[in-house]
C-alpha cells in the first residue's frame, strides 16, 4: 500500500500507526504521493528514534521552510545543521516549534508524569545539545510539562525516572538538596526547583514555608562533597533513596 501513486491522507496516518518501520520507510521514500503537512508533523515524532529516516524525510520534494521548522524538533544534531544551513528559521520560530511539538507529546503520554519514549528522545536532543541545567529544568516546572522534567532530570542525574521521582519525593526534599548541591547549583536556582517540583512531591502546588526553610538550612549545611557521596550512593543503590 505504502508503494501507491496516489494515497490519501487518511492511509498515510494508518500506515505510519502501523509502526512497521519498513512499511513507514517506503512511503518517506515514495516520491509519487504528496505528503501534507499534518502527516509530516506525525512523521517527524516517528523518526525521532530512528536517526536511518531522518534524512530521507527531510529531503522529501514537499519540504519548505514551515515544515523544516516541524522537523527540526524531532531530529538529531547532525540533521539539525543541515537545516540550519538551507533553511532560513529562527530562535523565536524554533522555540515556538519545539514547545508545539513537546506540548502534543505531553498530551499523547497518558499521564501528567508519563515519560514515554518520545518524550525521553526529545530530552536526549536537549541533553546533547548540552541543554540540561538547571535553568531548563526550572523552565519546564513553570510550564508544568512534569514527564519533560522528568526525562531531563533523568539524563541530568543519570538514573532512570523512577530513582528520579523518589530522590524529588524524600522528606523536606533532602534528595532534591543533595543532588543540587552535588552539581554546584546555585541556592536561588535550587529553591526554584524545590518550589516548583511541590506538585511532583505532594501532587498540591501550595508553597510550604516551614518546608522551604529545612531544605534550605539543609542546603547551606551540606557540603558539595558529602552530597556527591550521597548521589552516587543512590545511583548504585536505588533501594538507598
Amino acid at each position: 500500500i505504502a508503494k501507491r501513486k496516489s494515497l490519501s491522507p487518511l492511509v498515510m496516518d494508518g500506515l505510519i500507526n502501523t509502526e512497521n518501520e519498513k512499511t513507514v520507510e517506503t512511503l518517506i521514500k515514495n516520491e509519487d504521493v504528496n505528503i501534507p503537512e499534518a502527516v509530516f508533523k506525525k512523521l517527524g515524532v516517528y523518526v525521532m528514534s530512528r536517526k536511518n529516516l531522518q534524512e530521507p524525510l527531510l529531503l522529501r520534494p514537499e519540504v519548505d521552510e514551515r515544515i523544516a521548522e516541524i522537523l527540526y524538533v524531532c531530529v538529531s544534531n547532525e540533521v539539525r545543521d543541515y537545516i540550519r544551513n538551507n533553511y532560513n528559521l529562527t530562535a523565536k520560530e524554533l522555540d515556538r516549534a519545539m514547545q508545539d511539538t513537546l506540548s502534543e507529546l505531553l498530551m499523547q503520554a497518558g499521564g501528567e508524569f508519563t515519560v514515554s519514549d518520545e518524550i525521553m528522545q526529545f530530552a536526549i536532543y536537549a541533553y546533547e545539545r548540552g541543554e540540561v541545567n538547571a535553568e531548563n529544568l526550572t523552565k519546564a516546572l513553570r510550564r508544568s510539562q512534569y514527564a519533560y522534567f522528568l526525562a531531563l532530570f533523568s539524563l541530568w542525574a543519570e538514573m532512570p525516572v523512577e530513582s528520579v521521582m523518589g530522590m524529588i519525593r524524600r522528606q523536606n526534599g533532602s534528595g532534591l538538596v543533595a543532588f543540587c548541591k552535588s552539581k554546584g547549583v546555585a541556592k536561588s536556582e535550587f529553591a526554584s526547583l524545590f518550589l516548583l517540583s511541590r506538585g511532583l512531591r505532594s501532587g498540591e502546588k501550595v508553597v510550604n514555608h516551614a518546608e522551604l526553610a529545612k531544605s534550605l538550612t539543609e542546603f547551606d549545611r551540606l557540603t558539595q562533597d558529602e552530597a556527591a557521596k550521597l548521589v552516587n550512593m543512590w545511583r548504585t543503590s536505588p533501594d538507598m533513596i
